[in-house]
């Protein structure tokens, strides 16, 4: 019996066969490659909804530190103002009583530095009179007698009479410089400068503000997001771990592909760890208090 295609070379037979396996392996590669390439986008593009999503919660808690911040600092402004035009008239009345001739400025003056270091010993503000030289008649901090013209906010004072203003000074005394709010009057009838001083609300060492960055953490170290993983906090301002699932304090050196992070800032960073395993990251910056999420 005769066999068929006996006479067909084995080159024709590769070159058939390589005509159609070879297509049909580029199709498969190209097939892998693009379902590779697909996942990888899936996965980047969750990356990048999960620090979204992590990202507006510290936007959220961010916001309502500030709000807070500011509502109690309005809330200090107002006392100190409304304390600060009670003891305006008080000067007012005494300089009436005077003028009545029912005793005599000196005594009047001396009522009232009493009045106000009686206030100052039961308040939890500063209590302030300097004369006309702008030397301390009454100071819980600074010496009698002590001049203090040269200073800015003390000029500023003198010059606009009444208002409400915000200085950064360290006190002797005082560890650290504090900044802080002041409501003042000019007592026109004697030229001297009331002004009343509380330290302004410190965004550091605030319970509210502490509350909410421990809600944060609790939120960043339970977190899993659909991409797996975990999520993160690090300060560029001081590199160090504002809150991390593994480490509740530490510096950059702990984090893999922190380099990577802090260069890109915003997107999805990869890089490998120490153990030679690749990771994928979805990465924001959180301009206001430079923080990595």
């Amino acid at each position: 019996m005769k066999k068929p295609f006996r006479f067909i070379s084995l080159t024709y037979k590769l070159v058939c066969a390589g005509v159609v396996i070879l297509p049909l392996l580029a199709t498969a590669l190209m097939v892998r490659h693009w379902s590779d390439d697909f996942t990888m986008k899936k996965v980047d593009k969750e990356l990048r909804l999960a620090a979204d999503s992590v990202m507006n919660v510290v936007r959220m808690r961010y916001d309502l530190v500030q709000n807070y911040l500011y509502l109690e600092e309005q809330y200090i402004q107002r006392n100190l103002s409304s304390s600060a035009d009670s003891l305006q008239r008080m000067s007012r009345e005494l300089e009436l009583e005077v003028a009545r001739r029912h005793f005599t400025e000196s005594r009047a003056k001396d009522l009232f530095v009493n009045l106000v270091r009686d206030l100052a010993a039961i308040t939890d503000y500063d209590i302030v009179i300097l004369d006309e030289s702008n030397r301390v008649i009454q100071h819980n901090l600074l010496p009698n007698r002590f001049k203090v013209e040269n200073y800015q906010w003390i000029q500023e004072m003198r010059e606009n009479e009444t208002g409400v203003l915000r200085y950064t000074w360290q006190y002797p005394g005082e560890p650290e410089s504090y900044e802080r709010l002041t409501a003042y009057r000019l007592l026109h009838g004697w030229k001297w400068l009331l002004s009343l001083e509380a330290k302004a609300p410190d965004p550091e060492k605030s319970d509210f503000a502490d509350q909410q960055i421990q809600g944060l953490n609790d939120f960043v170290t339970g977190y899993h997001s659909s991409a797996g993983g975990y999520a993160m906090i690090l300060s560029v301002a001081d590199e160090s771990v504002i809150t991390h699932p593994e480490f509740s304090e530490g510096t950059f050196d702990l984090i893999p592909g922190v380099e990577e992070m802090v260069r890109v800032k915003n997107g999805v960073v990869r890089y490998v760890d120490d153990n030679n395993i690749a990771w994928r990251a979805g990465v924001h910056y959180f301009t206001p208090r430079r923080w990595l999420v």
